[in-house]
């Protein structure tokens, strides 16, 4: 779930700079389409649940309150006409809402980063005891989970092996697994 998630975020992060593009062209759909895409941003979110999602609709909320005056605090409103505000206010609001969705991304890589840890910890004592097949005749899904399955101990290796099974969702842990066994995969070659 939580590499979902990522992704999503990182898939978002990548428009920006299109976005930023058209501001710094003065093209007049940039607001339509940052207005567009803080609503993607916050549906994909919604979907995981998560309280970003909120925050994503009040700042979208905000360039539309521009039209009835709403000036927002971090953009000088002295003489600009409704036009000048709306597009820098729009562009704040951008800053805000990229610079939260990097600190998801940056909070998920941390905790990946920590689970990968023990994972590569697991790996390497369970490998030792039984090989891991790096070819799959099966999808890259259904190879990881044979993978997993396959490297399920009965020694004592088993309270790693339960830790990860129960500190992570099926998804996230495969993730993971899948990154590593790339990384194990270009080191064989």
């Amino acid at each position: 779930m939580l590499a979902l998630t990522r992704e999503k975020c990182l898939s978002h992060l990548l428009e920006v700079p299109n976005l930023v593009h058209l501001y710094q062209n003065r093209e007049r759909s940039f607001v339509a389409r940052t207005v567009e895409w803080l609503s993607t941003v916050e549906t994909a979110l919604s979907q995981f649940r998560h309280p970003l999602a909120s925050f994503v609709a009040v700042e979208r909320g905000k360039i539309l309150a521009v039209l009835d005056g709403y000036q927002d605090t971090q953009v000088a409103a002295e003489k600009q006409n409704k036009r000048k505000l709306r597009f820098a206010t729009t562009l704040v609001i951008l800053c805000n809402v990229e610079g939260e969705l990097k600190r998801i991304v940056s909070e998920i890589d941390n905790q990946f980063q920590f689970w990968q840890e023990k994972m590569v910890q697991f790996l390497a004592i369970a490998s030792s005891k039984q090989a891991i097949p790096l070819t799959a005749d099966v999808s890259k899904s259904g190879w990881l989970s044979n993978i997993w399955i396959m490297l399920k101990p009965e020694d004592n290796t088993q309270s790693m092996y339960n830790y990860l099974n129960f500190a992570m969702k099926p998804s996230d842990r495969l993730y993971i697994l899948g990154t590593l066994m790339e990384n194990i995969a270009c080191f064989e070659k």
